[in-house]
């Protein structure tokens, strides 16, 4: 089991729509609102708990954080993406925008993994 090392660097902002606790989020349409990323969207963090719109969402934008899995992650240390409903999933293809680095694996979609957030660009 990976551990959450460090401090994480955190941000309160407005929940846009319904975000659930450990997913991605993005910037929302409104100043300091954000709202559930979707498939290859930029997301700028990562909802620590979830809430309904209006609600503070505290978000993890650098360091260790859990995250909810799409699917299978089978490489540790492994760039992810934002796939639907603001889960995990691994990055294939150059130049997609990665919230960060798997430091578990996940052997199924809805498992919770613990992540280090650190925005880049994969294959660049």
């Amino acid at each position: 089991m990976g551990s959450m090392n460090g401090t994480p660097i955190t941000q309160a902002f407005v929940a846009e729509s319904t975000i659930v606790q450990y997913t991605i989020v993005k910037a929302g349409s409104d100043d300091n609102e954000v709202d559930t990323c979707g498939n290859d969207e930029r997301g700028i963090g990562i909802a620590m708990n979830g809430g309904v719109a209006g609600k503070t969402i505290n978000v993890v934008t650098r360091g260790p954080a859990k995250v909810t899995a799409n699917a299978a992650l089978a490489t540790l240390n492994a760039s992810f993406v934002s796939e639907a409903s603001g889960y995990a999933g691994a990055a294939d293809a150059n130049n997609q925008f990665c919230i960060g680095f798997t430091r578990e694996v996940s052997s199924a979609s809805g498992n919770i993994i613990v992540v280090d957030v650190d925005m880049h660009v994969y294959g660049a």
